[in-house]
């Protein structure tokens, strides 16, 4: 038996998924790499560099975000795209769809954030 799960992921619940993982849930195992097609500060002053990703992320089909391992610098972990990201979020529904509904629903902490994270990067949880 196949079953097929639909989850609606708004634009503010993703950008808070991005944030809460940059900036402190995923810190001890990701360095970032070179980033492209995510709005300069100039571009959106009021945000932050994590703002920025989630942006290009979401909006930008040309967006791109290297990932590597903060032990092993030059180990590339992941690129996530625009592509990318909806692809993987299609594999945390398959994996992780009970810390996918909870992030949905506005309920996740850094944890939670950390573990999509690592899907969108690897396409699974590695660290932690």
């Amino acid at each position: 038996m196949q079953l097929q799960v639909k989850l609606n992921l708004e634009y503010e619940t993703f950008e808070n998924i991005i944030v809460t993982a940059l900036e402190g849930g995923s810190n001890y195992w990701y360095m970032l790499g070179d980033i492209k097609g995510c709005p300069f500060p100039d571009e959106l002053p009021d945000k932050a560099p994590s703002e920025r990703i989630a942006y290009g992320l979401w909006h930008n089909r040309d967006a791109g975000l290297q990932i590597y391992d903060l032990e092993n610098e030059e180990e590339l972990l992941g690129i996530l795209t625009h592509n990318s990201v909806r692809e993987r979020m299609q594999l945390a529904t398959e994996n992780h769809l009970s810390e996918l509904e909870s992030m949905i629903s506005g309920d996740f902490d850094s944890w939670t954030a950390d573990t999509l994270f690592q899907v969108l990067v690897m396409g699974e949880v590695v660290f932690g």
